[in-house]
């Protein structure tokens, strides 16, 4: 069971410009009327609970504003899973979310999409979308590597492609 908005509103204070939450309530004696609400988990999101129950602040942040509970993924526009100004949040399928991911940090040349071939020595380019990965080819600078990732993240995810 998913908490209402009329009992979202009589606990919590969501201020839109700054992404934070407050209690409005007296939780208890370490947690005051007024205090910051949220933990970060392990897991990059922040967790309110309510009734013992624990809820990512993005999606409550779309209860609050928009009196619904989102049908969507809440996509953080810059990436920081943290920032839930309403400013930086927004509605998107899966797919469109994958396409906003940041590099990942295990990635040696720190390009995202893009790999370097130990048998020749090649800078690979691929992207994945929908399930299916596709091969943009072997090259030998990485600038080229990189601007093949970047024409096809833009093709495949429009706005909501992220390169970096």
């Amino acid at each position: 069971m998913t908490v209402a908005r009329d009992r979202l509103l009589e606990l919590l204070h969501y201020d839109p410009v700054s992404g934070v939450w407050r209690w409005r309530v007296w939780r208890n004696n370490s947690v005051p009327r007024g205090a910051v609400a949220g933990t970060i988990l392990p897991g990059p999101y922040r967790i309110i609970f309510i009734d013992r129950k624990g809820y990512r602040a993005g999606r409550l942040a779309f209860l609050y504003m928009k009196g619904a509970w989102p049908e969507q993924e809440v996509d953080h526009i810059d990436t920081d899973k943290k920032n839930d100004r309403w400013s930086n949040l927004r509605l998107v399928t899966r797919i469109q979310n994958l396409g906003n991911k940041r590099t990942y940090k295990s990635n040696k040349l720190g390009v995202k999409g893009v790999f370097l071939r130990p048998d020749n020595g090649m800078y690979h380019a691929q992207i994945q979308h929908e399930g299916k990965k596709f091969h943009l080819g072997d090259h030998t600078k990485i600038e080229d590597a990189k601007e093949a990732y970047r024409k096809a993240a833009v093709e495949l995810f429009g706005e909501y492609h992220r390169t970096g």
